[in-house]
Order: C-alpha cells, then sequence, then structure tokens
C-alpha cells in the first residue's frame, strides 16, 4: 500500500500579471502550482529535452527583462549556466516579448522532430 504524503496533495493558486491566454493575449491571470507533479516516461522526457534544445537555439534571447526597478542590473544564470543581465522593461514590452516568444515556439515546435513536422 501507498501513503499520500502532503506534497501529493498540496497545492496553491498563482497570480501572474503577464499570463499567456487563449489567441495570444497577454493579460493577469491565475493558476494552480502544484507541489508534486512527476514525468515518468522516459520517452516523453526524451521529447521534452529534444524541445528545450530546440527553444533554446531558436527562441532564446540575449537579454532578460523586468518590470521592478530593484532588479536591474542583476544577473540571472539559467539552468544551462547562460549569464542573463536584467534590464528594465515597460509592461507593453514584456507582453510584445511574450508574444514572439509564443510565436517562435509554434514555429519551432511545428516543425521540428518534436512536433513531427518535418
Amino acid at each position: 500500500m501507498v501513503y499520500l504524503v502532503k506534497q501529493d496533495f498540496t497545492q496553491k493558486p498563482v497570480l501572474n500579471p503577464y499570463m499567456l491566454h487563449k489567441g495570444g493575449v497577454v493579460k493577469p491571470g491565475t493558476y494552480t502550482r502544484r507541489a508534486k507533479n512527476i514525468i515518468s516516461s522516459p520517452v516523453l522526457r526524451r521529447r521534452m529535452e529534444q524541445a528545450a534544445e530546440l527553444m533554446i537555439q531558436n527562441c532564446s534571447l540575449p537579454d532578460a527583462c523586468t518590470t521592478n526597478p530593484d532588479n536591474v542590473g542583476k544577473v540571472r544564470v539559467t539552468k544551462r549556466g547562460v549569464r542573463k543581465v536584467m534590464r528594465l522593461c515597460t509592461p507593453e514590452e514584456v507582453q510584445e516579448r511574450i508574444r514572439r516568444a509564443r510565436e517562435c515556439a509554434a514555429t519551432t515546435l511545428a516543425t521540428g522532430p518534436v512536433g513531427g513536422g518535418a
């Protein structure tokens, strides 16, 4: 018998001021962050790693953007160790960057080996 621990059923609602909605609209929204969300399929993990690599190659930006003036000039280190300096952006610029990232992702994933298009 398997017993559930607190992490199995803990969840938290999160407010995101720049959430991407259907149709590419960027506006405030909420989602539920779960404490435990494990992917166990090795095939799915491999596909996700391939998709991540394609996204990094095709859609990565040289800088990081923030609307918080306190974070300007700070360095953000990505999971792969790339250092990006934070610069100040307007809310409109943040929304435009999200839209461009969505367009790049749609193109990249639809034509790459992950999407099965090519």
